[in-house]
């Protein structure tokens, strides 16, 4: 039988190991709460790049481990903290 690592599944998505490892995690916010947003990430790392497109401002936060966000050392805290600072995230991917 075929492998379906790498295929795409329902969503579109491809799925494998060698491509689950080291994706960052990603955070999506309006591009106006950036600064809050940075002053945030702040507290848990330093490592965090910052991009704006669109309205949007995205927060990578690198992943070498490839974990999920829910068994991320500090990204659950994270997300809790930008939902206690009342900053509406738009997506949070990892």
């Amino acid at each position: 039988s075929k492998s379906s690592a790498g295929r795409p599944d329902a969503t579109g998505l491809s799925w494998s190991t060698s491509t689950r490892r080291c994706e960052p995690i990603t955070i999506q916010v309006a591009a106006g709460d950036l600064p809050r947003t940075r002053a945030i990430v702040e507290r848990f790392t330093t490592d965090a790049q910052t991009s704006e497109k669109n309205g949007s401002a995205y927060v990578v936060i690198p992943n070498p481990q490839g974990l999920q966000v829910d068994e991320h050392s500090f990204a659950r805290d994270l997300v809790r903290a930008l939902n206690a600072a009342k900053v509406p995230l738009r997506s949070v991917v990892g």
